[in-house]
């Protein structure tokens, strides 16, 4: 059992004095006893501790550049998990911060182009379906588990991924996934998978995402899902549809404008029908949009003073009270957290002392009873873990 270390310091705001999961954030240097820095993220109650555990290497292991640690729970407080290296190859580690992992074995032989993350999700029996950008630019599925064996399947259709994108995958059940990706037009394209049927991409109207950037895809109900992408002038834009009926053709998401460097937004739903958006603004504020493309959509406030670093989306994860936990990546590349809601307000950003993030990622965060696990890699690649609350 690793001891807990409760942390209390004093931040300092910078001038924007406005006031903030799972992916998400907005983040600046936190600086105790600097009053003079401009760059610091402020806490609306500067007497408040967070308690953290100290950040330990998971299993050392080690990601590659522009990676980021990819989790999903397999049992109890157990998880599995999967990186990219910096040569390509998948591999994976089971456990918790808790318990300790295991050593990190490969994925068959499953390679991924640079600056992608692995797609995981459970397929019962402590198995898995992954979904990974090859060497080609190819998507690649995989499935299988440490326990069992892993399967490589034959490319999903021909058509390439833009170079640094990651794939969406949602499950549709029976073993079936509906894909989404950016290709190399900028173009967005679905296909649905299984190990019985391959179908070719088909285009999702006429929108081209940013170069660089990934779809985010949430299912809806009665067979529908919704997208939102980053375009090419760096507003958000989303579509409506399914790969068997059609797709609105990309209306904007208000007004707002994301980072020219944010590889891509968090989203998540509820169950009315509507979206929370965190993305990185061109200031480097996190910022909150809530609503749907049927009933409009408001654009809140930045989540208190503070900057994120620009290479990096924000952590985001739902609590049992509505609220949200968000984690970033501060200018200072440490990682700080928040709770609240666009709506209510924000606690105030602190700081989960302890590691410097590696560039281009982004934390892994999830909710286990009453805490949090979250996994980065440092600025060495080393997968690192910590556990605890706000």
């Amino acid at each position: 059992m690793r001891s807990l270390v409760g942390v209390s310091t004093t931040l300092y705001g910078i001038a924007r004095c406005t006031m903030t999961a799972l992916v998400v954030t907005c983040w600046i240097v936190a600086c105790a006893d600097q009053p003079d820095r401009d760059d610091a993220v402020a806490t609306s109650d500067q007497s408040i501790s967070s308690v953290w555990d100290a950040w330990r290497s998971v299993a050392q292991g080690v990601a590659g550049p522009g990676v980021t640690v990819t989790a999903f729970p397999i049992g109890g407080t157990l998880y599995n998990l999967f990186v990219a290296t910096k040569g390509g190859g998948i591999f994976t580690t089971s456990g918790s911060p808790h318990a300790g992992w295991s050593s990190w074995t490969s994925v068959a032989n499953a390679v991924a182009a640079p600056n992608t993350s692995v797609t995981a999700l459970p397929i019962g029996f402590g198995e898995a379906a992954l979904f990974v950008v090859g060497p080609d630019l190819g998507v690649y599925p995989y499935t299988g588990g440490t326990q069992t064996a892993w399967n490589a399947w034959p490319r999903v259709g021909t058509r390439a991924a833009s170079p640094g994108t990651t794939v969406a995958a949602v499950p549709n059940g029976g073993g079936q996934f509906t894909l989404f990706m950016v290709s190399t037009d900028g173009g967005i394209y679905t296909s649905v998978w299984n190990n019985r049927t391959l179908r070719d991409w088909a285009r999702v109207g006429t929108g081209v995402a940013r170069s660089g950037t990934s779809v985010i895809a949430a299912a809806t109900g009665n067979g529908l899902f919704a997208l939102f992408v980053i375009g090419t002038d760096s507003h958000i834009y989303t579509s409506t549809g399914s790969p068997t009926t059609s797709w609105t053709n990309w209306p904007s998401v208000g007004a707002s404008v994301a980072n020219a460097s944010t590889p891509t937004l968090t989203v998540l739903a509820d169950t009315s029908g509507n979206f929370t958006l965190f993305h990185v603004g061109t200031d480097g504020g996190i910022y909150p949009i809530t609503g749907n493309a049927q009933t409009g959509w408001t654009a809140w406030s930045a989540v208190a003073p503070g900057a994120a670093r620009s290479d990096t989306p924000v952590t985001a994860v739902k609590t049992p009270d509505g609220h949200f936990a968000l984690f970033v990546i501060g200018t200072d590349s440490h990682i700080y957290a928040n709770i609240g809601a666009p709506q209510s307000g924000w606690f105030g950003w602190r700081p989960v002392p302890g590691v410097s993030a590696g560039p281009g990622t982004s934390v892994t965060t999830a909710r286990v009873g009453g805490e949090y696990y979250l996994f980065v890699p440092d600025t060495t690649g080393e997968v690192r873990d910590t556990f605890g609350h706000y």
